[in-house]
């Protein structure tokens, strides 16, 4: 049986920054630079454009001076990051924190049992 529609398209020149495949498709321009989607992941990005990994143990110390009570402007300030990235940060942290808990919070309200419930009116 022979395989429907087109065969896949490959960039050879162009590897996704995220993960490395080649499967990109052209997605348009901004600015006059072309932009290209991953077919692998879906990320979106620019042909030649520098993007930065920045290290598991800068992510737990802007983590760690918000918890401590920290802005996340001076956080981005004092760590010389752009403040979106702190700001996304802490936003993926909360969110897996909000999964998290509201996981455990099922699990423990299926063991609490409410035998009596008193009410007194004083008025």
């Amino acid at each position: 049986m022979k395989k429907r529609g087109r065969p896949r398209k490959y960039q050879e020149n162009i590897n996704c920054p995220e993960c490395g495949s080649n499967w990109c498709k052209k997605f348009g321009k901004n600015t006059g630079r072309q932009r290209y989607k991953c077919n692998q992941c879906g990320r979106h990005f620019y042909e030649g454009a520098k993007y930065y990994k920045h290290s598991e143990k800068v992510k737990l110390l802007a983590l760690k001076m918000y918890s401590e009570g920290m802005s996340k402007s001076a956080i981005a300030r004092v760590l010389n990051l752009p403040y979106g990235t702190v700001a996304r940060w802490i936003y993926e942290v909360g969110k897996f924190l909000d999964k998290h808990l509201q996981e455990k919070w099922k699990k423990l309200a299926n063991r609490i049992d409410i035998d009596e419930i008193s009410y007194i009116d004083i008025s």
